[in-house]
């Protein structure tokens, strides 16, 4: 579902914490619509980063997540 809403063009950004609630490290995707923040756990990081990279979407990288508390 998560791969399904990035191919939709519904990702705003992204950021990486070392600190998300539960999880702990975490690349966080931030979207249009609910649910708006989707944690994606460390050892799927790499999966998503390639997709994100083939769809030329790296750049939406948001430094240290400013402004968007989990």
């Amino acid at each position: 579902m998560i791969k399904k809403r990035i191919q939709c063009g519904e990702l705003l950004g992204y950021y990486m914490t070392d600190n998300y609630p539960k999880i702990g490290k975490a690349m966080v995707l931030l979207f249009k619509t609910d649910p708006i923040r989707r944690p994606i756990r460390p050892h799927r990081i790499p999966e998503y980063m390639d997709l994100l990279g083939q769809r030329g979407e790296l750049n939406k990288q948001i430094e240290n997540g400013i402004g968007h508390s989990v």
